[in-house]
C-alpha cells in the first residue's frame, strides 16, 4: 500500500500527527518525517524527502498561519518536491490532497502546464470544520466508510476529548487574611475535557484539598468534582489570548448543627444558624508544549446568615496536564 506524505512546519507537528492518527485509523500509511523509522541516523534527509514524495500515493500538505510565517522551512522544500512531482503526472490524476488549516491563504505555487496550486481543489477546515474535512479526504483517498474522531480537536494534536492526568490549583491573594490558604495547593488527580453539545468546551476536574476536614466536607457537598465551561472552541495555544472557564455554585443551603467549612479553618464547623455558601471562579488558561493548560484564576466564596454576608475573594494559578492525545477506535 503506498503511503500517504504528510507536509508541515514544525510548529504544526501535534496537528500533523493527529491527522497521521485519523488516517491509520482508516487503514491507510501515514509518512512524515518525525515518525519514528522514516529518517534514520547517516541517511541523506533530503534524498529519503524525494523518494518518499515520488513513491507516496497522496501528498497532504497542511498549510496554517504557522507555515505562511516561516522565512525558511522543510516544509517548503517538500512543497517544491511535490510541485516538480506534479508537473511529471498525468493531469487530472488526483494526487496532491491541500489542507486550508486556518484563515491563511494558499501559498502561489507553479504545478506545470499552466496551473497553480491554487487550482486545485483543498479542503477548507474553517468552514466545513476537521470532522468534515477529513472525511472529504479520506473518501477522495479512497475510504468508503471512514471512521472519525467526533466532533472539533479540542487542541492541535488532541481529538474532541482529553484525560486529565494531573495538576494543581494555588490560592494567594485573600481580601481578608487567610494564613492557612494562602499559597495552598489542591491536587489535581483527574478529570477529562470535552465538548457540550453544543460545541463549547467542558471540563471536569477531580481535586484533592490540603487539609483532611477540608477534603471531608468537600466530598460531602460535592466539590471534590468540579465541573467548568467555557465559550472557546478549542483550547488557546496563545499565552496572550488564553482560553476562559467559568464555574459558579448554586447556593448550598446548610440548617443550624450542619458541618460547614469556613475559609482559614483545617476543619469544619458546626453552624448555629442557617447558612448559604456561594462558590465561584473564573479562569485564563493556554496549551503549552508539554501539553499542559496553565493559567491565572480569580474567586470567591460568599457565606450569608442572619448574622450578616461575608465575601471572601482571591486569586491563584494552576497547572493542569492533558496526558494522552485520543484517537477514534479502529
Amino acid at each position: 500500500m503506498a503511503h500517504v506524505f504528510i507536509s508541515y512546519v514544525m510548529e504544526n507537528a501535534k496537528l500533523a500527527a493527529w491527522v497521521a492518527e485519523q488516517l491509520r485509523a482508516n487503514g491507510l500509511d501515514p509518512w512524515f518525517s518525525q515518525e519514528p523509522g522514516r529518517i534514520t541516523p547517516g541517511d541523506e534527509w533530503q534524498r529519503v524527502l524525494r523518494t518518499a514524495i515520488q513513491e507516496g500515493g497522496y501528498y497532504l500538505p497542511i498549510f496554517t498561519r504557522e507555515w505562511a510565517d516561516r522565512d525558511r522551512s522543510v516544509a517548503n522544500q517538500e512543497l517544491m518536491l511535490a510541485a516538480e512531482e506534479a508537473r511529471l503526472r498525468p493531469p487530472g490524476r488526483r494526487w496532491m490532497l491541500p489542507i486550508k488549516a486556518d484563515l491563511e491563504q494558499l501559498p502561489p505555487v507553479d504545478l506545470g502546464g499552466g496551473r497553480q496550486l491554487s487550482d486545485i481543489q483543498y479542503v477548507d477546515v474553517p468552514q466545513l470544520g476537521w470532522e468534515h474535512s477529513l472525511r472529504l479526504l479520506l473518501l477522495a483517498m479512497g475510504v468508503s466508510n471512514p471512521v472519525l474522531d467526533k466532533g472539533e480537536p479540542l487542541a492541535p494534536g488532541f481529538g474532541a476529548n482529553a484525560r486529565v492526568a494531573g495538576g494543581f490549583v494555588t490560592y494567594r491573594n485573600f481580601n481578608i487574611p487567610v494564613p492557612e490558604m494562602d499559597g495552598t495547593s489542591f491536587v489535581v488527580t483527574g478529570g477529562y475535557i470535552s465538548r457540550s453539545e453544543n460545541g463549547s468546551l467542558i471540563a471536569n476536574f477531580r481535586l484533592r484539598a490540603p487539609f483532611e476536614g477540608l477534603q471531608a466536607i468537600n466530598a460531602e457537598l460535592g466539590l471534590d468534582s468540579i465541573d467548568v465551561a467555557s465559550d472557546d472552541k478549542v483550547i488557546s495555544t496563545d499565552p496572550a489570548r488564553p482560553s476562559r472557564f467559568h464555574y459558579i455554585d448554586e447556593k448550598d443551603a446548610r440548617a443550624p448543627g450542619m458541618p460547614l467549612w469556613m475559609m482559614g479553618l483545617q476543619e469544619p464547623v458546626r453552624t448555629s444558624v442557617s447558612i448559604e455558601q456561594v462558590t465561584g471562579y473564573e479562569a485564563a488558561g493556554y496549551l503549552n508544549a508539554d501539553d499542559q493548560i496553565v493559567g491565572t484564576f480569580k474567586g470567591f466564596v460568599e457565606t450569608a446568615s442572619v448574622i450578616g454576608c461575608v465575601r471572601v475573594t482571591f486569586d491563584g494559578d494552576f497547572n493542569v496536564q492533558l496526558k494522552e492525545v485520543m484517537v477514534p477506535p479502529i
